[in-house]
């Protein structure tokens, strides 16, 4: 028996086919909670504001301040047309963070080719520790 080296998404996605739909997250500016690669210790972390023409600094223009959209549906907006189809910054944050790096969390990518869904937040305010 071989190893499976799809990720979990891969897997679900081979099982599910178009009924699975990959949701990613943007974000403005904002606090939010990560563990602090420097030291080693889960804290209160701060984006000031996106990077200058990334996905996420063009999400920030919505007149919304948090939203969830289809891309495909998405797509077809005149102001969107073809940029989700090409290659920008966009901001990637998991669980460990370093505040003194943060181009290093925005990667280029063309975000049509790895996310159905995405959920917009402006401004974000961190999670509590219980």
């Amino acid at each position: 028996m071989g190893f499976n080296t799809k990720s979990l998404g891969g897997n679900i996605q081979a099982k599910y086919g178009t009924a699975y739909q990959v949701i990613g997250f943007s974000m403005g500016s904002g606090d939010f909670k990560a563990y602090n690669s420097l030291n080693n210790r889960l804290e209160t972390m701060r984006l000031d504001a996106p990077l200058a023409n990334s996905f996420n600094d063009h999400f920030t223009k919505v007149d919304e301040q948090r939203y969830g959209v289809k891309l495909a549906d998405l797509q077809k907006r005149y102001f969107w047309n073809g940029r989700l189809s090409s290659s920008r910054p966009f901001l990637s944050i998991g669980a460990v963070f370093n505040a003194e790096q943060v181009e290093n969390y925005f990667y280029t990518i063309r975000l049509d080719q790895l996310y159905d869904v995405i959920f917009h937040f402006d401004n974000t305010n961190p999670s509590r520790v219980f």
